[in-house]
């Protein structure tokens, strides 16, 4: 499922798109969308998450000097056995090139009732809505997915809502 569901901390725009998985789920597969090298992973505690601390794990890859893709797993976890089970899910390495369809990790399913792949561009270092940057094929099932999902909450009927363009 895909959708934009809320504002970071109530006053920034939502920097990407959500895919959202079900709750039934135990984890999923998580593949690159591009061709790029690994060139960073990350890990966080959400600081606007209800309750505080879920884990934040991001992988980005760099397409190339002027584009970028961040992969921010979110599996709606606070348990410290979960967080560290998803930290060792991670099946790539910073440095190493990727092709689109190479695994790069499972998103573990956490209890808390909204684990989702937030997927972020990055433009010479600044963030842009993915659906405006994508192909007409891939909009096109962006749009499809987003008709399906009841009250899909965007704020201002964008799939990147509050995008300044």
């Amino acid at each position: 499922m895909f959708f934009c569901q809320h504002y970071w901390s109530g006053t920034e725009p939502h920097n990407g798109i959500d895919l959202v998985v079900k709750q039934s789920l135990v984890k999923t597969q998580i593949v690159s969308p591009v061709n790029g090298k690994i060139t960073a992973i990350k890990v966080a505690e959400n600081p606007y998450s209800t309750p505080i601390n879920q884990l934040l794990m991001t992988v980005e890859i760099s397409i190339n000097l002027k584009w970028s893709v961040s992969l921010v797993l979110e599996p709606s976890t606070i348990n410290t056995d979960l967080k560290n089970a998803q930290r060792e899910a991670i099946k790539v390495k910073v440095g190493q090139d990727v092709s689109t369809g190479d695994v790069i990790t499972d998103l573990l399913i956490g209890d808390l009732g909204y684990p989702h792949l937030h997927l972020m561009l990055t433009e010479s270092g600044k963030e842009v809505c993915p659906y405006s940057n994508s192909t007409e094929a891939a909009k096109r099932i962006f749009e499809t997915i987003v008709s399906t999902r009841l009250n899909n909450n965007m704020p201002d009927g964008n799939i990147c809502y509050g995008e300044v363009k």
